[in-house]
């Protein structure tokens, strides 16, 4: 998927809270013809979110170079 493809599907799944569009359905066939696909996919992204959130707390607070991983 093209990086605007899947920037469309996020901003779709935290637009709509997870559900399908009806425009998203008629870009991606595939997530209407398979809701098992789409639910997937909303599920890694919510997941993928929750851990960027995350991370990005404990980076603000513990930068790299503070943790010895990485010096810039």
């Amino acid at each position: 998927m093209p990086d605007q493809q899947i920037d469309r599907v996020i901003r779709s799944i935290e637009q709509n809270n997870g559900v399908l569009s009806n425009v998203l359905a008629k870009e991606v066939p595939l997530f209407q013809q398979h809701p098992a696909v789409w639910a997937q996919v909303v599920a890694s992204v919510r997941q993928a979110l929750r851990l960027h959130a995350r991370t990005s707390r404990v980076m603000r607070k513990y930068p790299l170079e503070l943790l010895g991983v990485w010096k810039g």
